[in-house]
């Protein structure tokens, strides 16, 4: 079935954004997975502690927006002005926090991919860390990696009808090699056949 154009841009624009998100999130989480942990625990001087270990720490990062959400509640944001409010408000964060599910929405011109955070031994989400990207930024590297792999799979093409010619090249001279070997053969053997012919006479 044929996608219709914009919407074959959008649904490759979420699964291209998710992966990066959660390539993102697994980055976070082993880099300042500490800082994370102390939020969600809110231990006094966490967010100041997260906010300055992201201050450079997003850069290259792609990602616009960071948040920590819990119990309804915005726990860190690098937004400040959004901690304190409610998390409910957050596209994704229902989903991650009572069901343990990643879910990514497009809205306003940004992406939002919210995923579940566990810390064993608990076996329920004891937070959802929220990733928002800009999404012109997104289909810009998308279109990018796609040009990079229409020019390779053009080349590959120009390398595979290369290496026909060649292989079709090298039969055809082997066929020309094999043919005036016959005629040399066929030549001998008919000098032959009339000298037979000459000596019985």
């Amino acid at each position: 079935m044929v996608r219709a154009g914009a919407q074959a841009t959008t649904d490759d624009t979420l699964t291209a954004g998710e992966v990066h998100h959660l390539a993102v999130a697994q980055h976070l989480q082993a880099v300042y997975g500490a800082e994370i942990a102390a939020v969600v625990r809110r231990e006094p001087g966490a967010v100041a502690g997260l906010e300055a270990a992201l201050a450079a720490g997003l850069a290259g990062l792609k990602v616009e927006e960071v948040r920590l959400l819990a119990n309804d509640a915005v726990l860190f944001s690098t937004d400040a002005a959004q901690i304190g409010g409610q998390a409910s408000q957050t596209p994704g964060y229902v989903a991650a926090w009572r069901r343990g599910e990643t879910t990514s929405t497009l809205q306003a011109g940004g992406l939002d991919t919210s995923l579940p955070l566990f810390m064993p031994p608990q076996q329920d989400a004891v937070a959802v860390l929220n990733l928002r990207s800009n999404v012109s930024v997104l289909q810009a590297d998308l279109r990018a990696h796609q040009q990079v792999f229409l020019l390779n799979s053009g080349l590959l093409a120009v390398v595979a009808l290369l290496l026909l010619g060649l292989v079709i090249l090298y039969g055809d001279i082997r066929l020309r090699e094999q043919r005036r070997v016959l005629e040399d053969q066929n030549s001998r053997l008919m000098l032959q056949l009339i000298s037979r012919a000459t000596s019985a006479i």
